[in-house]
């Protein structure tokens, strides 16, 4: 077998690529060397492998043989050793303690609450005149909203956590680029600012701790390995950004199609309006089946969690490929998400109403995979159904959107639309 490597030539504009447009990057490795590729970085080779049995086996089959690697791992400086970043016995108790609370049925009985967050979200963007702004940071907020809920904590204040978790982020992904040979010494104003976004996130997790820890009502019935700092920043940023990105791409993509954004809002014209039954919100996202499927491609398209990576314990053979112990294997989510589907690029809702069904695998695979995906699938569906009732949304730029790839990818922050409320008989008759 034949071994793709990147020529040691394109090198330094490879690593310029991975600090400008990191998913570009890696998409690209991807496409160009759809059977695999190693990229001899010093100290440390990282293997993209992106075919169905390389990613089985290293997600699923060997997942004892490899740990978190390229961006958790350097993640850990900022975000400490939480459920994203950790490993071992102590990851495998947090996860496991974290179950309960984001058990599908536990999600479903807070339904009422999370959909009322969404109404209120939506009616917080439709001023009474038409504006040109951006919709993250509403998003963000929207999110940690339903996970508070879920974790049954005051919502915590969002301007100070998010500034901390792009500071987080910003220094992990400097890290991966660098490999992290830049001593702190060297740039301490950097330094600094990890130091005190550390600070903030502390705060908030105390204070949620606190929380969790004087509720009456557990899933478990006692503290969670979970809830300490490390594990509570972890799930600050796995539980909004996730799902806020999503929503951001979803946006996106509607304020460029009005006829789909039009049938999107006939949906849930049509549909019931529930009460604080939860049985009623079951029944509501069953009646949401085009609203479903647009998020299911935003998902496809543009999923949040964009590459997956692992560090081999030991030695390995990934479909035929050696992996030395200290590797890196990066699975890129979007490109594996190409294969198998009928004109894979192009953004199309009803290939989730038919049965075109290629690989899909959004929230991840094997004993690593997202545990949230419950809750990122309500709050999303409830959220993007009112919107498309109650406003209409057109790109404010000419240009397609910009993307951000962090631990997750997101659309470029600031990104402006144009927002006005939605004239229902209008849509309805549309």
């Amino acid at each position: 077998m034949i071994r793709a490597q990147v020529p040691r030539s394109r090198l330094p504009k490879l690593l310029y690529g991975m600090m400008s447009d990191r998913g570009g990057a890696f998409a690209d490795l991807a496409r160009r060397y759809p059977d695999g590729v190693t990229v001899p970085l010093p100290g440390r080779p990282l293997h993209v492998l992106n075919g169905p049995e390389a990613v089985k086996h290293v997600l699923v089959t060997a997942a004892d043989r490899y740990e978190k690697g390229v961006g958790q791992a350097e993640a850990r400086a900022g975000l400490g050793r939480g459920i994203l970043t950790d490993e071992g016995e102590t990851w495998l108790r947090a996860r496991g303690s974290l179950g309960p609370w984001l058990r599908a049925r536990r999600i479903q009985q807070h339904a009422p609450a999370i959909h009322r967050h969404a109404v209120d979200s939506v009616t917080e963007l439709a001023g009474p005149h038409p504006r040109r702004m951006p919709v993250d940071g509403l998003l963000a907020e929207y999110t940690l909203r339903c996970l508070a809920t879920v974790l049954g904590v005051p919502a915590p204040h969002v301007a100070p956590i998010l500034e901390a978790l792009d500071i987080v982020q910003d220094d992990a992904m400097f890290r991966v680029v660098t490999q992290d040979r830049i001593p702190a010494v060297l740039r301490p104003r950097a330094e600094q600012r990890l130091r005190e976004a550390r600070t903030v996130l502390d705060r908030a997790a105390d204070e949620i701790i606190a929380a969790v820890g004087a509720a009456a009502d557990t899933p478990d019935g006692s503290s969670p390995a979970w809830a300490d700092r490390d594990g509570v920043i972890s799930l600050l940023l796995a539980g909004y950004e996730t799902t806020s990105s999503t929503l951001a791409w979803a946006v996106d993509e509607l304020s460029r199609r009005p006829a789909l954004a039009d049938a999107l809002a006939e949906e849930r014209e049509a549909a019931d309006d529930p009460t604080d039954d939860p049985a009623d919100l079951l029944r509501l996202m069953g009646q949401l089946r085009l609203t479903t499927a647009v998020i299911k491609e935003v998902l496809r398209l543009h999923p949040a969690v964009w590459l997956v990576s692992r560090r081999a314990c030991r030695d390995d053979v990934v479909a035929g490929w050696p992996i030395r112990t200290g590797d890196d294997v990066c699975v890129v989510i979007a490109e594996v998400q190409q294969q198998g589907w009928a004109a894979p690029d192009l953004f199309d809702p009803a290939r989730f109403l038919t049965n075109d069904h290629g690989r899909y695998l959004p929230f991840g695979l094997g004993p690593r995979g997202c545990p949230g995906a419950s809750l990122a699938h309500l709050e999303a569906t409830l959220w993007l159904a009112e919107a498309s009732r109650r406003l209409t949304l057109r790109p404010a730029l000419g240009r397609r959107t910009r993307a951000l790839a962090r631990m997750s990818m997101t659309t470029m922050p600031g990104t402006p639309y144009l927002i006005a409320r939605r004239s229902v008989a209008r849509a309805v008759s549309a």
